[in-house]
């Protein structure tokens, strides 16, 4: 109700000028879509710890990948140790 009202009300002569001459606008073509996740190669180099692909991520993935070996390792080798001892 209140909208409706405001709009009604009679504007100034002055206040829809645009001030100057006409404009034009060229367009090039529909504009490009956002990406929510970056596109490959738009990015930057990694300046931060926390920067994807910066060593410290790389570190952590090696060290996630040896530790997976490490337990995998110890559980062939105790396998093993007691299927020798079974045998015997």
């Amino acid at each position: 109700m209140v909208l409706s009202l405001w709009l009604s009300v009679p504007l100034p002569a002055g206040a829809q000028s645009t001030g100057g001459g006409p404009t034009t606008t060229v367009e090039t073509g529909p504009p490009a879509a956002p990406h929510i996740v970056p596109q490959p190669n738009s990015g930057h180099e990694p300046r931060y710890s926390g920067d994807t692909g910066s060593g410290a991520q790389l570190l952590t993935l090696v060290g996630i990948l040896v530790a997976i070996g490490l337990v995998i390792l110890g559980v062939w080798i105790d396998s093993r140790r007691k299927r020798t001892r079974r045998d015997t």
